[in-house]
Parts: structure tokens; sequence; C-alpha cells
């Protein structure tokens, strides 16, 4: 028994020791303006409350001479006129999107999609209270990457939001997840994309706020859809190494006894 080996069993039956309740490493993965509080609106100067940018996002929008299918707004104050004050809203500024297929706003984050980590993007969506989209108009939920010297993009997964059964009042939160991502996949080291498009034919308004891109730590090192020993001996291999994304269970990019307790947990509840 090589003395790697030996300080790995030792580690392992410390950690065992040690081990405290479960817990999962996540994190999430900043967005530029995710809450749309930039630019400032100013109620006393702008009295339409809205304005036809959304700043740090990139902007899709059919309507080229006025831009108005797409852009930022103030949440009315609660006792406002009209009763269209959004009671949930993230901060006091939101986005609408028109409900007219070619319309969206995307974002290409600074981080990329690595290996052995799954990824699930959420955003709070409503509809507008005078100009509401109907079926089969629906908002899609997306993340995807770029290829090399290619400007389009390549969409991974999906999900679409159906108008029924949102409120011009309170926001309701929609997710789409990417299961853990291999080495081989196509995306795998490339830069994550996210993309909020409308489907369909004109006709009414989206609201959107709160997005949020949250990433987990897979405790399957193998990609065999098992967590085992074998997942253990992979972790060895890199053991003690930094500047690695294999085993990274603590996100620091070095594999230590941090990431062997946390995989130990994730192994003790484990269930296929």
């Amino acid at each position: 028994m090589n003395s790697e080996t030996g300080l790995l069993k030792t580690l392992l039956f410390v950690a065992l020791l040690i081990l405290p309740g479960h817990f999962v490493y996540s994190e999430m993965i900043p967005i530029a303006n995710a809450s749309f509080e930039i630019p400032e609106i100013d109620p006393i100067t702008n009295p339409f409350y809205a304005i036809p940018v959304i700043p740090m996002w990139t902007e899709l929008d059919v309507d080229l001479e006025y831009s108005q299918n797409t852009g930022t707004f103030l949440n009315p104050e609660p006792n406002s006129p009209n009763n269209d004050h959004i009671t949930n809203a993230d901060g006091r500024q939101l986005v609408f999107i028109g409900s007219e297929q070619g319309n969206a706003i995307l974002q290409v984050l600074q981080a990329s999609y690595i290996p052995g980590k799954n990824y699930e993007l959420t955003v709070a969506v409503g509809v507008s209270m005078r100009f509401p989209p109907t079926s089969p108009n629906t908002l899609k939920l997306s993340l995807y990457y770029l290829q090399d010297n290619d400007p389009n993009t390549i969409e991974i997964v999906s999900y679409s939001v159906s108008p029924e059964t949102l409120s011009s009042s309170v926001l309701q939160d929609f997710s789409v997840a990417l299961p853990a991502v291999k080495p081989e996949d196509p995306w795998a080291g490339r830069p994550i994309g996210i993309a909020i498009r409308s489907t369909g034919m004109p006709g009414g308004f989206w609201d959107i706020d709160a997005v949020r891109l949250d990433s987990e730590t897979v405790s399957d090192f193998t990609f065999d859809h098992q967590v085992n020993l074998n997942d253990l001996a992979e972790m060895s291999v890199h053991w003690l190494a930094c500047d690695t994304d294999t085993a990274d269970m603590s996100g620091d990019r070095c594999i230590n006894i941090q990431d062997l307790i946390l995989w130990i947990d994730a192994w003790l509840h484990y269930e296929p």
C-alpha cells in the first residue's frame, strides 16, 4: 500500500467520524443586472416609468424602428391609481418583453459550464395587467452556448411558460435545469448563455424579474449514474492537486479533506 493510498484511507476514516449533517455544495453564479435595477428610472423625469433598454443584456426586438418590445419599467407604488403594483418584485424595477416570436433578452456569463456540475436557471414571471399574452404564446427559458466563430446560440435545454395561470400582481418562479455536464459535452468549458424568449404572435407583454442561476457539484465523477467507490478512486487520482475541476466538491479547485467530507456526505445520502 503506497503512502497516498494509506493517507486517503486514514482521511476517509477521519471524515466519517467528523461528518456533519447532510448538505450539498452549491453556488449562485453572478448575472449582470439580474434584477434590472440599472439604470434607476426616475418617476419625476420619466412620466412613462419605462425605458426601451436593458443594460448588460443583449436585446432582440422585432420592433427595429422604435424598440418598444423590450425594456425596463418601474414597479408602480402599492396604492397606484391603476392598481398595477407587483407585490413580490425584487427591487423597484422589472423587464417587459413583447409576446411575439423574435423578442428576447440574452446574456453570456463570465462563468463556464464545468464538468461535474449541474445548473438551474430560475426566472420570476408575470403578465401585463393591461396587455397580457394569451395561449398559445409562451415564454421560453433556456441555457445555451456559442461555438467558436459562430454568433448563433445553440440551445442545450429549455422550458416554456404558459400564460394561463400567471398573474399581473404576483410573480411566479419558473426554472429550467441542466443535468451534470460531462467532459465530452460540446458545451463543457464554454461560457454559459442564458436566454428568455417570446414565442407566438403579437398580442401582449410578459413581466420578468429576479433572474438566478444556481450550480451544484455532482458527486458522480465517473458519470456512470452511480455514487460509489469508483468515484472515490477518481478523487484519489487528483488527491491534493490544485487548479482542477475534477472531483472538486468545495469549489476551490483543490482536492483535499474538504472535498472528501462533502463526497462522503453525498455518498451516504445517495438515492439511485
